[in-house]
């Protein structure tokens, strides 16, 4: 009986290749997906926790500037923070942009020069690795230089130990003389754990590591550009945040940015973790809706041979016996499924976690598995379709052998239920209302393909209500900037003396004025948590003199529009709403530990939480304020003249500022504001196509569904195109009789998903690295892509049965009956 009951299972298979086939794609699309998936997560996971190790993690992390005309202690600097309360570790980075070139090059490459205030080996704090050679040291020789180069930047640029490059020597231009000085490479070294300095994070692939004294040369400063701290607590760290900014306030340096992290929940691997969650849950999503399909299939099969069952019966076969066959059959294509998914999705996770590897800082070394998600999908790929089968198999495996051996396949009340006459009472064409009425005939079927088809749907818009929403927050964003370019020196300098050097010797500049950066605290008011890094609160000091440097879209209050000289800060609607402060009301704000009122004079609508006050007034109340207290700018604002400015004009121009920068001894970064806003834009929608490809996998399972489900639905009603067309009925009437029959389903399923595509929109918003800085909304364009899409997968998928039944013939029916 064993034999015999193989030979049915594979005879079934066998004798329906197409539905074979549909049914084990939709279970290799999903465990290929969750393996290929959740793998990637877990190898790119482990990676970094092995990488950043948590007892090396500093707490909190200060960017700082050396204070003006001070010669800076860094020992006592260290020494004052090293004695503060319940601090174990501080230490000092100077990361500083620098220009290299390889032998033979005429151009030189932009990079960063990193060194810590520790010898390499001797750091406690986010440590380099060395992988090869030895650590870069200072020699007494002036004309030789020693440096470590990371690993990623040697293997992109070929460079290997006892290697030489070019360095533009920064710290001895004089005259106007460029001054190169060669140095040799004595070790690749491996830092994970990245910076954050001059325009950002700084990406390993552009670091270059030097000793103290020799970046103080090659760079052309003098002092460090972040402080690490780490506590015996987080708790203490917490609460020891703004007096330990204001102990650095009290050195010789000012806190321009300090955030504080807990080591346990580093939020580099945690954002790896909820960006592969999201993407594991929709590749689960789509496995168990390839459920749905295969409960369709094992229904379909079961109805279509409930003689077979009753002659199986008839003969002595028992429930078991028939639960065996139909539940087999559900197991083998889970089985058909399984074993390709888990062979492509092996080296797929692979390479999808070396590709990720990248935007996480962090190198996959060697080939790994990830047995969790080996597990995860085999389990799923096999169980999921038995599961789906049970009740469609308990169900049909019941039927007694008089009714299957009896049964016509027509009810005597088709056609006479309250919604079969509302049906037929429509102004709608004969084949059109038949079509509806058999949309609605196999109920378990039609709920079954709508969920499949509305899951697909909802997460189609969701992705998309997020993604197109985020571009068009980017672009409104960088629409209210006047200016092009931000030039932040790495050293204080004086604004006129900048002003001056631009005017005259730069073409095409229509507009400079000086800026002011630095993190803030408004009293009650704690900014949201960011997944991509720590929170933060910025206050942007800008020239409120001038109208079209910063086009503020006011919402209450006027701040600046009739008066650029009032004292005062003006708040975006995020942080007014959060807080509840209105025009008029008096807001402490805190910088780099002190603590002064304003008055609030405006509220504007604006993409991140921000607060906006005359350059001047941030400069005296930051710190940035010279020897006879007179405040100076951290950042120039550059506009450039005229119209249609694209990123690359704006990269040319900063090239000739930076030359006459260096030429006169100033080291500076510069922010490209179109090639920013394009950056930004680019990362959005990178994001959107990872989670569209796995959306992707559902609306395919989707297809394949209503697929399966309108090819089956093709061959139940063969007699009843037998019919049609011995009365007349064409190919196109049948044809469009079935295309309006998957259109119906889809429109239903569309119906529902538009309202869900708003939650799921809402959980991308929550998981998203980026999520907590935009205020994110809904476009009302959302829906009408769903729906357009709906529209194109649905009459894809139901092209080739609707087909398939137009070309059939009476004869060919008749013949098969």
């Amino acid at each position: 009986m064993f034999r015999f009951r193989v030979q049915k299972i594979l005879g079934d298979i066998w004798s329906r290749k197409v539905r074979t086939f549909l049914a084990a794609a939709s279970v290799f699309i999903g465990v290929f997906g969750v393996i290929a998936l959740s793998s990637a997560g877990e190898i790119l996971v482990t990676q970094l926790e092995k990488d950043l190790q948590q007892d090396k993690l500093a707490m909190v992390r200060s960017l700082v500037i050396p204070k003006r005309d001070v010669d800076v202690d860094n020992a006592a600097t260290l020494a004052a923070l090293r004695d503060f309360e319940n601090v174990e570790a501080a230490e000092g980075r100077a990361v500083y942009p620098i220009f290299w070139r390889l032998d033979g090059e005429e151009s030189f490459r932009d990079g960063a020069i990193a060194s810590h205030s520790e010898p390499f080996e001797e750091s406690q704090l986010e440590p380099t690795r060395l992988i090869e050679g030895r650590y870069p040291i200072h020699l007494d020789d002036p004309t030789r230089l020693e440096i470590g180069v990371e690993r990623r930047l040697a293997d992109s640029a070929g460079l290997a130990i006892g290697d030489t490059i070019d360095l533009r020597i920064l710290g001895e231009a004089a005259g106007g003389e460029m001054v190169i000085a060669e140095a040799e490479i004595v070790g690749i070294v491996f830092q994970p754990y990245g910076y954050t300095g001059f325009g950002g994070t700084i990406t390993a692939s552009e670091t270059i590591f030097a000793d103290y004294v020799d970046v103080e040369r090659i760079a052309g400063i003098n002092g460090f550009s972040i402080v690490y701290a780490r506590f015996d607590e987080f708790a203490t760290a917490e609460e020891q945040q703004s007096a330990f900014t204001s102990a650095i306030a009290a050195t010789d340096y000012i806190p321009t940015f300090t955030t504080i992290e807990d080591p346990a929940e580093n939020s580099s691997i945690e954002s790896t973790r909820s960006t592969n969650n999201l993407l594991v849950i929709l590749a689960l999503a789509a496995l168990i809706v390839s459920g749905f399909l295969i409960i369709n299939i094992i229904n379909g099969v079961v109805t279509e041979q409930r003689r077979q069952i009753g002659l199986l019966k008839a003969i002595g076969a028992n429930f078991g016996d028939n639960f065996f066959i139909y539940a087999g059959i559900a197991f083998t294509y889970g089985l058909l499924g399984v074993i390709p998914g888990v062979l492509l999705a092996i080296p797929a996770s692979y390479f999808f976690a070396q590709g990720l590897a990248f935007q996480s800082e962090t190198v996959i070394e060697t080939f790994t598995l990830s047995p969790f998600g080996l597990i995860l999908g085999i389990t799923l790929g096999l169980g999921v379709p038995v599961f789906a089968a049970l009740i469609p198999v308990i169900n049909g495996t019941r039927v007694r052998i008089l009714d299957a051996m009896t049964d016509l396949g027509i009810d005597a009340n088709f056609g006479n239920s309250r919604l079969d006459r509302m049906v037929g009472s429509l102004p709608l064409p004969l084949s059109m209302k038949q079509a509806v009425r058999n949309a609605y005939q196999k109920r378990v079927r039609l709920v079954l393909t709508g969920i499949t088809l509305t899951l697909a749907s909802a997460a189609f818009m969701g992705v998309f209500a997020v993604f197109s929403s985020l571009v068009g927050i980017v672009d409104t964003a960088f629409d209210s900037f006047g200016y092009e370019i931000t030039m932040t020196p790495n050293e204080a300098q004086d604004f006129t003396d900048i002003e001056t050097l631009l005017y005259d010797n730069i073409d095409g500049i229509d507009d400079v004025n000086p800026s002011v950066s630095l993190a803030i605290d408004v009293e009650g008011y704690t900014p949201p948590p960011v997944q991509a890094g720590p929170p933060g609160l910025f206050a942007q000091g800008f020239n409120t003199e001038k109208d079209n440097l910063l086009n503020l879209e006011y919402l209450e209050g006027e701040g600046w529009q009739n008066d650029g000289s009032r004292e005062g800060v003006v708040l975006s609607v995020s942080i007014a709403d959060a807080t509840g402060y209105e025009v008029g009301d008096q807001i402490a704000l805190t910088v780099a530990g002190n603590t002064q009122e304003f008055e609030l004079i405006g509220i504007a609508q604006s993409v991140t939480d921000i607060v906006w006050l005359n350059w001047e007034d941030l400069a005296s109340f930051g710190g940035l304020v010279s020897a006879d207290g007179s405040p100076y700018p951290n950042a120039v604002d550059i506009t450039l003249s005229g119209d249609d400015i694209t990123a690359t004009d704006v990269d040319g121009k900063i090239a000739e500022i930076n030359d006459l920068m260096l030429t006169n001894g100033i080291s500076a970064s510069y922010q490209n504001q179109i090639e920013l806003a394009e950056l930004i834009t680019t990362i959005v929608t990178a994001f959107g196509g990872i989670l569209s490809m796995a959306a992707l996998l559902i609306a395919l399972v989707g297809a394949v569904g209503l697929l399966t489900t309108l090819s089956m639905s093709v061959f139940e009603r063969q007699k009843e195109i037998g019919v049609m067309r011995s009365v007349g009925a064409g190919s196109g009437v049948i044809l469009l009789q079935f295309l309006f029959e998957a259109l119906i389903v889809g429109l239903f399923a569309w119906i529902v998903a538009a309202p869900l595509s708003v939650g799921v929109s809402q959980v991308l918003i929550g998981v998203l690295p980026f999520g907590g800085t935009f205020e994110i909304g809904y476009p009302l364009s959302a829906p009408v892509v769903g729906l357009v899409g709906m529209v194109v997968l649905v009459a894809a998928a139901s092209l080739l049965p609707s087909i398939a039944a137009a070309r059939k013939t009476v004869s060919e029916i008749l013949r098969y009956q």
